[in-house]
């Protein structure tokens, strides 16, 4: 079921662009039918997670072969790259949690399937996102998630930010949020 929105998609095609074969190298590990796919996909298209998480394992690596995780540098990039004009303006103003809350509001408008919560720690700077019933959600997902996550934080002038995954409750996923 396609329940995932393919906003990356045209972060990926520039990055993949800016470096001489990388596209190339991208496409040789899909198969013909996967490159069909791609090369019809739209950043407002519905994916599977499945098919998004592909795209990213197979283009991540490529565009990001020194990271310690290519997909949540990806993700990461892609978030302020993504958070242009207006956006940037407001995330510098914006304190993290915030930031935080309003990725769980904007959660439905990029994937069909599940909800998003945030849980802050009063006082504390932590808390913890959360996504509940979307137990199929992709480990490369969420760790786009993660990254994404820490790029929106990084514009907000947050420092020392970590994004942990807990993926024991699949029924309840949780990224733990620290920051200074």
């Amino acid at each position: 079921m396609e329940t995932y929105k393919a906003t990356f998609i045209d972060f990926v095609r520039q990055e993949l662009a800016k470096h001489p074969g990388a596209a190339e190298r991208f496409l040789a590990q899909l198969s013909d039918e996967e490159q069909a796919k791609y090369r019809a996909v739209l950043p407002l298209s519905w994916l599977t997670p499945e098919f998004g998480s592909r795209l990213l394992e197979a283009s991540a690596p490529i565009l990001f072969p020194e990271a310690k995780d290519p997909v949540y540098e990806l993700a990461r990039r892609q978030a302020r790259h993504d958070m242009n004009g207006i956006y940037r303006l407001l995330l510098k103003v914006a304190t993290v949690p915030m930031v935080i809350e309003r990725a769980a509001k904007v959660f439905a408008t990029y994937h069909r399937r599940g909800t998003a919560e945030v849980k802050k720690v009063e006082g504390e700077n932590r808390g913890t996102f959360l996504i509940h019933d979307y137990p199929e959600l992709p480990r490369t997902i969420r760790v786009s998630v993660a990254g994404f996550t820490h790029g929106l934080l990084e514009m907000t002038g947050a420092k020392e930010i970590e994004v942990r995954i807990d993926e024991s409750d699949p029924q309840h996923w949780r990224w733990a949020i620290t920051w200074r």
